[in-house]
């Protein structure tokens, strides 16, 4: 994104906030992206109780288990403010929708996406065509040139 020439950069990030990556970390990626303009739509999605989540177990078979899923708001806070961005908070798909519609509303750039061709393929009767001509040419040669010495 640093290199594009669009008005406005645009990074939409769904996730529960926790990092479990570990290899930068979230505050300091959001200074980077203000660093080249770059804002970070932040949405928290996730269940603010226990959740069913896949688990794989010793024998590579999945089974499920309850486990408390936290989302970390006070980091996704950050990183919007951060970028000169929002939070928003998906509780439900209703939710979710609202906020795409939203950052689409406030990010909208318009692309020129070039020239655009419709076309059909015309080469299937001509390939049809030839095909029985192959096939007549065949079935003449066999009949009449074979016979002859």
């Amino acid at each position: 994104l640093r290199d594009s020439e669009a008005e406005s950069k645009v990074i939409i990030l769904l996730t529960d906030g926790r990092n479990n990556v570990h290899t930068i970390e979230p505050i300091t990626a959001a200074q980077i992206a203000a660093d080249y303009d770059i804002k970070v739509y932040t949405i928290g999605a996730g269940s603010e109780g226990p959740a069913t989540i896949p688990q794989q177990g010793p024998l590579g078979m999945i089974f499920h288990r309850q486990a408390l899923m936290p989302i970390d708001e006070d980091t996704l806070r950050e990183i919007a403010e951060a970028t000169g961005a929002r939070y928003y908070r998906a509780t439900d798909t209703e939710s979710l929708q609202e906020a795409y519609a939203e950052i689409n509303a406030l990010e909208a750039t318009e692309i020129d996406l070039g020239d655009y061709y419709e076309y059909e393929e015309g080469f299937m009767p001509f390939a049809v065509l030839g095909g029985v001509f192959m096939a007549a040419s065949a079935a003449t040669r066999r009949k009449w040139a074979d016979p002859i010495p």
